[in-house]
């Protein structure tokens, strides 16, 4: 796996954030989406909608991340997700439950 490959962009919809995550979230790059998280809770946000559908690739690493945002690791705010298709549907399947909710990100 390329450690190159991994891209995030948080785009702020009043205090809604959405985070797009494109590449591959692995064991290697969940640091850096932990570190943008943060600064996305720390900056106010109430709501946060993970969008995964940019993603082609995720691992334990990446399955451990949404783990802690559904027990409230990184604060108060409420997270929710969108996208994961392909292999990451595959990795998300491999759970008994669906680890966030899935976002409306209509409006």
């Amino acid at each position: 796996m390329s450690h190159d490959r991994f891209e995030i962009e948080a785009l702020a919809r009043g205090r809604r954030v959405v985070i797009r995550l494109r590449g591959e979230l692995d064991h290697y790059t969940a640091d850096r989406a932990r570190a943008v998280i943060g600064e996305v809770v720390r900056s106010g946000s109430d709501a946060v909608v993970l969008d995964l559908s940019g993603l082609d690739f995720m691992d334990a690493g990446g399955i451990h991340l949404l783990e802690e945002l559904r027990d409230g690791v990184h604060g108060d705010a409420t997270f929710s997700m969108i996208g994961g298709e392909g292999p990451v549907a595959l990795a998300l399947g491999l759970l008994p439950d669906r680890i966030l909710p899935s976002a409306d990100v209509g409006g």
